[in-house]
């Protein structure tokens, strides 16, 4: 702080020798004299330098011409300058007619006097920048020898501003060979003296021909297959590559290379990105008291990172997990210091201890995301499956019905569909009940449907990782096993967007796109590991676990297919529940603890008829 201090203590100091030096200057021209006639005695000089000087420098200062990092000074100051003069000299004539009439001051002595102050003002500035830049650079070339060979790959405005920071930063030892970029237009040209090289589908001799050792992505609208393409060739020509987020996740548009980050899987899924209907989820979300459940997995703290951003009266963190719920209310109070958050350890298969939650802060907007997602876990532990899965929804949406909420959103699963899983058919009974509710419920019961999420804490991307970092074998259960994926920003947002259409009672299904080969997944991570498949790593088919299907499914067979207003979001018109669907839903609350898996599941199948948990068809893999 005092280093700054001092700084802008000696600018000032600069601005009225300055100020001192135009308006004599300007007066002098104008008589042509050395000593002209306003200036003959004393104390008429002292008298009117001292009105000049008082008057510009408070109406700079006024203007805000010290806000400024001199450092880094540039048109948008000069402007500023512009402004400030402007504004300051007719300021200084008024004062000074007031003073003595303008005795023997000519007026077109203020036009002088203000051609000189921007001459003067915006001069000194700009000399201290290229002494700063040309002492920067100095030091910059002195640490070539230990800096890496970088090529920015899009010669854009994202690449234009990360150049900017590098090159203004020594401490950062890249060497900036050149740019990179597909547009011929630019090709030839230089952005800030590095040069502009090109196409991208000469990348590899590029990179060869001027021996670049790391490669930026600056292009954040990159597609799936452009992104692919710059990475195999970096990758064979054994480079690092390191990328930009996507615009839409780069806060107000800050370039930096504190953002620079590594390829990761959701950079080659590729999916299109849609606008959301912004008004309508601030409608859901503004100024209501939001319940999330299962605040701290992989869904549902990133729902709690976009509930924040449409200020809600409250956002209550229920958690079971007391080291996620610690994680994330830490992350909340860091990124979203204005979001005022109730932090509840908790159980949603207590339904006294939900039960006073509700009574106490009586949420308005429920996002029920509180669930188990293992499938061969919950094979294994089936009535645990039903005790979270079907009980905790019980608990959660007949209280939220009680106390009159606006919405409940169920999060649930593709596994839902045709399940040979008891997580899948579990969840398909969280769905049945939610629509039983709806027929004699105020509130609007929305269950909303989607597949598989990148990145999310059991998801085989972490798993991957861990056996690409222990050197393999990556296993895969099986060469031909599809899944569909989206990112967890993308899954959240359009769980918040379903929320929001929703009318109750309806099921909503996100467009998952295109189902991805498991194999094919493997294969990418491996290569943006920087090792070639089955070279340096492997890949070892284990076969399907119980449960485990080769495809998943995103509708029944018999479904009516409506379109939404939004093109993520679809509704699956499906089957109502069981007449006698409330008998059987007490029954399987009522199961003992030691009732054998077999038993448990049976009972599941007498709700959910399409359950088929001996399923194991297509689990032996194929001979090639």
């Amino acid at each position: 702080m005092r280093t700054i201090a001092i700084k802008t203590l000696l600018i000032m100091m600069y601005d009225l020798v300055i100020i001192f030096i135009s308006f004599y200057l300007a007066v002098s021209l104008r008589y042509e004299q050395l000593i002209p006639p306003p200036f003959a005695t004393i104390s008429g000089f002292a008298s009117i330098m001292t009105v000049i000087i008082v008057i510009q420098f408070l109406s700079f200062k006024f203007m805000g011409l010290y806000k400024a990092v001199i450092r880094f000074s540039s048109i948008p100051d000069l402007i500023r300058i512009i402004k400030s003069t402007s504004f300051a000299t007719p300021i200084s004539l008024f004062a000074l007619f007031f003073f003595n009439r303008l005795e023997d001051i000519h007026r077109v002595t203020f036009f002088i006097d203000w051609v000189f102050l921007i001459f003067g003002l915006s001069g000194g500035r700009l000399a201290y920048r290229l002494f700063k830049d040309f002492t920067h650079n100095r030091k910059r070339k002195l640490n070539v020898g230990l800096s890496q060979r970088v090529l920015i790959i899009g010669a854009g405005v994202a690449g234009e501003k990360l150049l900017r920071e590098l090159q203004s930063n020594p401490d950062i030892h890249f060497n900036i060979i050149g740019f990179l970029d597909d547009d011929k237009t630019k090709i030839g040209k230089s952005i800030r003296g590095i040069h502009i090289y090109g196409p991208i589908s000469h990348l590899k001799q590029i990179i060869t021909d001027l021996s670049i050792n790391k490669a930026l992505l600056t292009i954040p609208s990159a597609s799936k297959d452009q992104i692919k393409q710059i990475v195999s060739l970096c990758l064979e020509a054994n480079v690092v590559v390191k990328t930009l987020p996507k615009m839409s996740d780069i806060l107000g548009g800050v370039i930096s290379y504190s953002k620079l980050r590594n390829i990761e899987p959701v950079d080659l899924l590729g999916r299109k990105a849609h606008d959301l209907d912004i008004h309508n989820m601030s409608k859901l979300l503004h100024n209501r008291v939001i319940l999330v459940t299962g605040a701290g997995g992989s869904i549902g703290s990133e729902l709690v990172r976009q509930i924040s951003k449409f200020e809600p009266t409250l956002l209550i963190l229920f958690e079971m997990t007391e080291l996620f719920l610690f994680d994330l209310e830490n992350m909340l109070r860091e990124e979203m210091p204005n979001t005022p958050i109730q932090s509840i350890v908790g159980d949603v298969r207590n339904y006294e201890s939900l039960k006073k939650l509700f009574e106490a802060y009586r949420p308005k907007v429920i996002f029920h995301a509180a669930a188990y997602k293992h499938v061969p876990l919950m094979e294994n532990n089936p009535l645990e499956a039903v005790k979270t899965n079907v009980i905790g929804t019980f608990n959660v949406a007949s209280l939220a019905s009680q106390c009159e909420a606006e919405k409940f959103v169920l999060i649930s699963t593709d596994k839902a569909i045709n399940p040979t899983n008891v997580m899948g058919a579990t969840k398909r009974i969280a769905e049945l009940y939610c629509q039983n509710l709806q027929m004699t419920s105020k509130t609007k019961f929305i269950t909303v449907r989607f597949g598989n999420v990148l990145g999310s804490s059991g998801s085989v991307i972490p798993h991957f990782k861990r056996q690409i970092e222990k050197g393999g074998p990556v296993e895969v259960t099986h060469p031909d096993m599809k899944r569909y994926f989206m990112s967890i920003p993308e899954a959240t947002q359009l769980v918040i967007q379903a929320g929001a259409l929703g009318e109750g009672g309806e099921i909503m299904v996100l467009d998952m796109g295109e189902p991805i080969k498991i194999v094919d997944l493997a294969n990418e991570m491996i290569k943006l590991a920087g090792f070639e498949p089955g070279v340096d790593i492997e890949i070892k088919f284990t076969g399907l676990r119980p449960g485990e299907k080769l495809f998943e499914e995103l509708f029944h067979e018999g479904d009516v297919i409506k379109q939404t207003n939004h093109p993520m979001v679809k509704i699956a018109t499906t089957s109502p529940p069981q007449k006698n669907f409330l008998e059987l839903l007490d029954y399987i609350q009522c199961l003992p603890e030691n009732i054998e898996a077999n038993v448990v599941k049976d009972a599941i199948k007498n709700i959910v008829p399409e359950y088929n948990f001996e399923f194991h068809a297509n689990s032996e893999l194929p001979i090639h």
